[in-house]
């Protein structure tokens, strides 16, 4: 009875860690910093982009950037989203992304969220005083990074 007992829990055992190693642990991207700058070039923008920071936002500028600096340890960084609302219900969005990067740590500032473009009903949700736009990103599999703030944002028309 006692072997039949003990054999029964070394199975249990072997079985519960063969689940558990084969689990895949999500690993999302980091999102380290993020704000909206203009003029920023591939140049020059490791040296000044912060000196480029804007927090005043004209909404019919076509040259707004976001720049942001990111881990991503997959380096399979494939979305990016901005919203002026914590739950995303309106946001803005870069899909298909491909950094094809080397490291896992990396700076960017092509994104550039063209709200000029956008729909009015949508360009409207971004006008703020002082205010919070969040940011987003996902991995290929869609496992999302901690909900980023950049706060302190002005957008007008």
């Amino acid at each position: 009875m006692k072997k039949t007992i003990i054999t029964g829990f070394l199975l249990t055992l072997i079985m519960s860690l063969c689940l558990t190693g084969c689990k895949n642990t999500p690993n999302p991207p980091e999102i380290l910093e993020a704000f909206f700058a203009k003029g920023v070039t591939q140049e020059d923008w490791f040296s000044d982009a912060k000196k480029k920071k804007i927090t005043t936002l004209d909404l019919n500028d076509p040259d707004i950037q976001l720049v942001f600096h990111i881990r991503e340890n997959d380096k399979r960084l494939r979305q990016i989203y901005i919203s002026p609302y914590s739950d995303f219900s309106i946001y803005s969005r870069w899909t298909g992304l491909d950094f094809n990067n080397e490291t896992n740590e990396f700076w960017s500032s092509y994104l550039k969220p063209c709200f000029d473009t956008m729909d009015a009903f949508y360009r409207e949700q971004y006008i703020m005083n002082n205010d919070t736009i969040y940011m987003k990103a996902f991995d290929e599999d869609g496992n999302a990074s901690a909900v980023y703030k950049i706060t302190g944002i002005t957008a007008h028309e």
